[in-house]
């Protein structure tokens, strides 16, 4: 029943997102542009917590809300799938988390764009996660699951017409905020630098080979390094269909304003991108 559910959120994902693609072609005014994403993560190797988190899945929208010259209001809503090893032929879910942001961004020109906003990342372990636990005899990392409200800003960089096509996205994530309403005061974030990269090594027909790089800077820090290959392009700049392999130095579990759940390791998987920016 919990594989369905999924399966059937991802088709409604994917109608969305084939519909926002249908209105790219309408730069201006309410919902102009969105971008639709799904992912499956499968880990590898001999992590020690491979048995309590083995893979994830991801699907969620990135959706223009308004746009009027060189302003847009963007939202995004990601929902997100852990999963622990399968015991006697049952899929056990580990956690869940579920992420949205309301941002402005500012085009200063066609390479940089000027971004504010703000995240809230609600993340709880799973029912099934305790009789994994006890099966296996193997404890679940410590990880704050409380809810997390992130205040940012910075820049999205896109050089398209250098080689390789570089473009990186810089966020200031200094302050977060318990629960919903600010009254309860602001505070520091660990983890106040965010940077994301990536460079096109090889581009053919509606295809290519991109390397991507995150990073989270401060108090449990985590680097990630991926490459892909995108096929399918047809009409957008990413690839419709990609598959990709990539890995995060160490053995620590982490909740990540940016990503939802976080786990060092070697992983491969898929991807299903339609629209983009």
């Amino acid at each position: 029943m919990k594989t369905l559910k999924i399966v059937v959120a991802m088709l409604f994902f994917l109608c969305v997102g084939v519909r926002l693609q249908a209105q790219a072609n309408a730069p201006q005014g309410a919902f102009p542009a969105g971008m639709f994403q799904g992912d499956f993560r499968k880990y590898v190797g001999g992590n020690p917590n491979s048995q309590v988190y083995s893979w994830e899945g991801l699907i969620g929208a990135d959706i223009a809300l308004y746009r009027k010259g060189k302003h847009t209001v963007y939202t995004d809503v990601y929902s997100q799938t852990i999963g622990a090893r399968t015991l006697h032929s049952r899929i056990n879910l580990a956690g869940t988390s579920y992420r949205f942001g309301l941002r402005y961004e500012y085009a200063l020109n066609s390479i940089v764009h000027i971004e504010l906003g703000a995240e809230h990342l609600s993340s709880h372990r799973a029912e099934d996660l305790r009789i994994v636990q006890n099966r296996l005899q193997r404890p679940f990392p410590e990880v704050d699951t409380g809810d997390l409200n992130i205040i940012f800003w910075g820049a999205d960089l896109r050089f398209d017409a250098l080689p390789f096509e570089p473009r990186a996205t810089v966020r200031i994530q200094p302050m977060s905020f318990s629960g919903l309403r600010f009254h309860r005061g602001l505070s520091g974030y660990d983890r106040p630098l965010y940077l994301a990269t990536e460079v096109v090594l090889w581009k053919g027909h509606e295809k290519r080979i991109v390397i991507a790089t995150k990073h989270e800077v401060g108090w449990h820090h985590f680097h990630d390094y991926a490459a892909r290959l995108e096929l399918f392009a047809k009409d957008q700049r990413e690839g419709r269909f990609q598959l990709f392999i990539g890995g995060s130095p160490g053995e620590g579990i982490y909740v990540s304003i940016n990503d939802g759940w976080r786990r060092d390791g070697l992983y491969t998987g898929f991807r299903i991108v339609f629209g983009g920016r």
